[in-house]
């Protein structure tokens, strides 16, 4: 986020280069796990306006899935530990302190995630453990992000999809007036 400059971004909605600015900022929860325990932080993000559509976005860096609390990496590294077996499901959700119902959403948003960015027949192929491990190990994590995000127009894991990129754009037809008789 460091050497990131509006002005270079594209809408996400009208796709004009060049026509965004900083708008403003907003702090957001984010859950994570490090050293052995789940930490509970804030975020500040940045929020960016298009001065061509005046629509509003928010940057989220590559780990933030949007609309959710739980970083990233903190779903991936959840799921790799079920896919392992080496604890139990009642174990695994008290030490993230998450819900079996939670997990297995999860798990449900990973099967048909793997599927879409591998095709059907490979996704059979393709460990489960293998192509997270795979995916947290590349040396320039962004490239998946971007790449699954340009594939699918939302975000690795994202459980729903953002309204402005769901609502037609389709302009309101006109009324006609009853012919006179």
């Amino acid at each position: 986020m460091a050497g990131f400059k509006a002005y270079l971004e594209i809408c996400p909605y009208c796709q004009a280069k060049g026509h965004c600015h900083i708008f403003g900022h907003y702090c957001r929860n984010l859950i994570e796990f490090c050293r052995g325990k789940t930490n509970y932080g804030q975020l500040v993000i940045t929020r960016v306006k298009c001065s061509k559509c005046k629509h509003t976005h928010a940057i989220l860096p590559d780990l933030i899935i949007p609309y959710t609390t739980y970083s990233l990496v903190f779903i991936m590294r959840v799921i790799l530990i079920y896919l392992s077996h080496s604890i139990t499901v009642d174990a695994l959700c008290k030490k993230y302190n998450i819900s079996r119902s939670m997990l297995y959403r999860w798990l449900n948003l990973y099967y048909k995630q793997k599927e879409l960015w591998l095709g059907a027949l490979k996704s059979m192929e393709t460990d489960g453990r293998k192509f997270l491990s795979g995916i947290l190990r590349l040396p320039n994590f962004s490239d998946f992000t971007s790449g699954f995000f340009a594939l699918t127009s939302f975000s690795f894991l994202q459980s729903h999809a953002n309204p402005a990129y769901t609502k037609r754009r389709v302009k309101p037809r006109r009324r006609q007036k009853p012919p006179v008789t």
